[in-house]
Formats: structure tokens, sequence, C-alpha cells
């Protein structure tokens, strides 16, 4: 790898905090406001936050003085007390404080990517990714020297269109030998870069690590395109992990991919239920098969091709057998399913019908359902009534 070019992290949050400290803040500062400012940016965090102390002693609604309160505090690693002040800070000031609120936060994710927890590094990095952060986008980048492979390619991923050696990185990282750093990377290469990364993306799909092949599918699921129908049928009838094939099925659902009922009926007869559940809407409009399925001994599975007939206009009389089954299941999950999809199935007003049954149901999920149902149907009084 390339040696990453220097960061600016320190100066980068330095001036981040310094315009964040002064937000709101009026005219020019005092002597005493100015050292403890100094004192805050020199690392002096004890000293700051005494010197603070003594301006608030003199004006005690200054913001400026209690952010610098507030940062000295997360400064010397002491969150709850950095809370507490910002407690006291928002009870004098009658409302939230936007500027002290962001120095809290910007502060946190700052000293998240220097935590010694690897799993820490990681989170923030992705949330600094997700809130599109760009104050510390150099901090970010600064991670992709990381020793952890996972947080080196999370960090890579979060700067690949800005950083110039993260599309390196993160090709690299492909080949790593842990299995979440290819995972990320491969998400991060589908979502970022997509169809131009189709080679990279197509060898993913023959990962050792299932977590990984789950991320090289939904990269193709997310194109939507007819010409990976081949490839993703293979992976919904022949991948060993049953995750993975439940992904692949799905994905097969987007798009204009043509007539997939023969691996549909095929996939019906897998092992793992996910599979199952995804084949129906490949089904289309086969009725024959799908009332087939509303009548069988698989609740779940009868639920789903229930509402599907139902789109099709099946015959109301299979479509209430199935869910009156679902209901009685032995298991809470199918019954609380066939309460969900009552709506689904038999319109507002049948599941109305049904649902006040299982507002007396022993498990609570169940009941939970009922209510939902209950609710969905505007039936708001008997769903109260329920909880």
């Amino acid at each position: 790898m390339k040696p990453l070019r220097p960061c600016v992290t320190a100066l980068t949050l330095t001036v981040t905090l310094a315009l964040a400290l002064a937000a709101g803040a009026c005219g020019g500062l005092s002597p005493g406001a100015a050292r403890a400012r100094q004192l805050l940016d020199r690392g002096d965090y004890a000293g700051a936050g005494a010197a603070a102390d003594a301006e608030l002693a003199r004006f005690p609604r200054e913001p400026t003085m209690w952010r610098v309160k507030i940062r000295a505090a997360l400064g010397q690693g002491d969150a709850a007390t950095a809370v507490a002040h910002y407690e006291s800070w928002r009870a004098l000031r009658g409302d939230d404080d936007r500027g002290a609120l962001r120095v809290m936060a910007l502060t946190t994710l700052w000293q998240g990517l220097r935590s010694p927890s690897k799993s820490v590094r990681l989170a923030t990095v992705q949330t600094v990714e997700r809130l599109e952060l760009e104050q510390l986008s150099h901090d970010v980048a600064e991670r992709m020297t990381d020793d952890d492979d996972a947080v080196a390619a999370a960090a890579a991923v979060a700067v690949l269109t800005s950083y110039p050696q993260a599309p390196e990185l993160v090709t690299e990282l492909l080949s790593s030998a842990d299995p979440v750093a290819r995972a990320i990377a491969v998400e991060g290469i589908g979502r970022k870069v997509g169809e131009h990364a189709r080679a990279d993306l197509a060898r993913a799909l023959a990962d050792s690590d299932p977590g990984v092949r789950a991320a090289a599918v939904a990269a193709f699921a997310a194109m939507a395109d007819p010409d990976d129908t081949e490839r993703l049928s293979k992976i919904a009838l022949g991948d060993a992990d049953g995750p993975v094939r439940a992904d692949a099925i799905a994905a097969l659902a987007r798009g204009d991919r043509g007539d997939l009922a023969t691996l549909a009926k095929r996939a019906l007869g897998d092992s793992y239920l996910g599979v199952r559940l995804g084949a129906v809407p490949l089904l289309g409009d086969d009725q024959t098969t799908l009332a087939r399925i509303a009548r069988g001994d698989d609740h779940m599975l009868a639920l789903r091709a229930a509402v599907a007939l139902r789109k099709h206009g099946g015959d109301p009389a299979t479509l209430r057998a199935a869910l009156d089954a679902a209901l009685a299941d032995v298991a809470w999950p199918v019954r609380a399913s066939g309460y969900n999809q009552a709506g689904a199935i038999l319109g507002k007003d049948g599941a109305a019908s049904v649902a006040n049954a299982g507002t007396a149901d022993r498990s609570l999920p169940v009941r939970l359902a009922a209510a939902r149902a209950l609710l969905a149907a505007g039936e708001t009084d008997a769903a109260i009534a329920a909880l």
C-alpha cells in the first residue's frame, strides 16, 4: 500500500470546534474567556474548565464559556459530567443550545475514531459517513491506516470518491483475511461504484464467507439488471447458506427478468423459510400453484400465497382458510404474522372481524399484532382497549 498523505486532523477538529464554540457569541471575548479558549485549544482541559468556571461566576449566561466547560469535560473523558453541564446550561438558558450539542457530538465522534476498541472505531467511521459530516472527513481518512482491516475498509469506503488512495485500498481489502473487512469493501463498492465494478462483485459471489456473498448479492440486487438473472438464479438455488439464497431470490423480484415460475417452483422446496417466502412473488398469477400453497401445512408460506392470491382475484374461501389456519397455529410467530397480514388478505373490514379474537391471545406479540390490525381497520378504541 502506498503511504497515505498527511492529514490535518487535529487542526481540522480545532477549527471546527472553534467555530462551534463561537457560534452565538456576541462581540469579542473578555480576557478571561479568551484565556479559557486558549487553554482548550492547547489541550489543557482542566485549566480550560477552571477558567470557564471563573468567567461563568461573573457572567453565568455566557454561552461560549458553557461550551468550553462542556468541551473540557469531554476532553478529560468524562462524558457524564459533560452531559450534566449541558443539562445545567439548558435549564439556565431555557432551551437547547444547538452549538453546544454540536460540540458534544463532534467531540464524541472525534474521540470514537481514536478509541482503543476496534468496534467503536468501526461504528464511528460508519456513523460519520452516514451523517455526511465533512468536518471529520480527514479524521476518517486517517483511519485508512488502522491496524484493523474492517476499520480501514469502512474508512476507505467512507471517503471513496474524495480521497485519492481510497479506491486502491478498498480493492486491496477485497482480499483481506478478515471476512468482515471483505464484506464492508464489497458493500461499499456496490453502493458507490456499482456496475462499473461488476468483475470484483462477481468474484465476491464465490467468497468463502456468507456475509461477503450476501453483500455481493445486495450489490447486484440494487442494479436490478436482467443480465444478472442467471448468476442470481444460481445463487438462489445453489448457495450453501440459507439467508444468502433468500437474498438472491428476493433480488430476482427486482427488475424485468421475464418468467421465473420454474425457478420459483424449485425454490418452494427449499429448507430455508426465507427462500420459500421469496419464491411466491416469482410465481406471478399462477393461481393454481398459489391456491395449492395457500391450502398447505406450511402456514407462514400459505399466508404469503394468500396475499398474492388476493391481488390476482383468488377464491375468498381459500384466502379465509389460509388465514384461519395460520391464526390457529401453535407457533406464536405464525399467529402474529396472520394478524399482521389479515388486512392484505381480507381487507380492512375482514381484518377487523378476526382481529378481536387475537386480543385475548396468550402471547403478547400476537396481541400487539391483533391490536395493529384493529388500528389499521379504523377500530381505534378496540385497539387501545387491547393494549
